[in-house]
């Protein structure tokens, strides 16, 4: 593992919603250090705040205390331009249901990251063929979504992420959709292909074979996270 600085860092993290009824605090006071080439599993009872976490850690909703940072540069308090920028150009997102854009194929829905951020587009399409034939779908570059099995389509939203060299991965429940056989082939090509490039990797999961094969396994409880006994 690197010594170098962390890729995704979070101190002192707290999330409370106030309403009408009074003030939920659903996170208090996480710390989390990912170091480049480490996978962590993040696990916990449904309702636990894990999602939440998820989306403080990658800047997707903002923290009511606390920092992160993505490789040293602060993402909290960030305007939202120059946090989705940071976002785009650091950390990958995947998530239990793939949310692939139906009308094109797996080849564009892989390249769209690419060309988003600016990249020409023959360099994107090579970078996302790639792709594919890194996750075995190199036959799939021209199917669309409703065209791949549910283990094919997750492997698509995988590429997706990864595509950007991201140095961070943040996975929400990203095989929870498929059948066991299945979840256990495409975790396992995440995690390779995210160890084989040196990024750091976030999941949340609630399944415990997934997480052991992990370098850390979490829990978080009554909002709070600690190691996993």
């Amino acid at each position: 593992m690197s010594n170098s600085r962390p890729v995704l860092e979070a101190r002192g993290l707290g999330k409370t919603y106030v309403d009408a009824g009074g003030a939920l605090t659903v996170l208090h006071d996480v710390d989390l250090t990912v170091a480049a080439g480490e996978s962590v599993a993040i696990m916990g009872a449904s309702g636990a705040g894990k999602s939440t976490l998820l989306h403080l850690l990658g800047g997707l909703d903002a923290a009511s205390t606390g920092q992160v940072r993505v490789e040293g540069e602060l993402l909290t308090g960030l305007g939202e331009q120059a946090r989705s920028r940071l976002r785009n150009r650091s950390l990958g997102f995947v998530y239990q249901f793939h949310h692939l854009l139906a009308e094109f194929t797996a080849l564009e829905n892989i390249a769209m990251p690419l060309l988003i951020g600016g990249a020409q587009p023959p360099a994107a399409r090579q970078a996302a063929a790639d792709m594919l034939a890194r996750l075995g779908l190199a036959a799939r570059h021209h199917h669309k979504p409703g065209q791949l099995s549910g283990g094919e389509r997750q492997r698509v939203a995988i590429g997706r992420a990864l595509v950007t060299q991201p140095r961070c991965i943040l996975a929400d429940e990203p095989t929870g959709n498929l059948d066991p056989h299945t979840a256990q082939q495409v975790f396992a090509q995440m995690v390779e292909v995210c160890s084989e490039r040196g990024g750091g990797l976030v999941v949340v999961t609630h399944n415990p074979e997934l997480a052991a094969s992990l370098d850390r396994q979490l829990v978080l409880t009554d909002g709070r996270l600690a190691d996993r006994d």
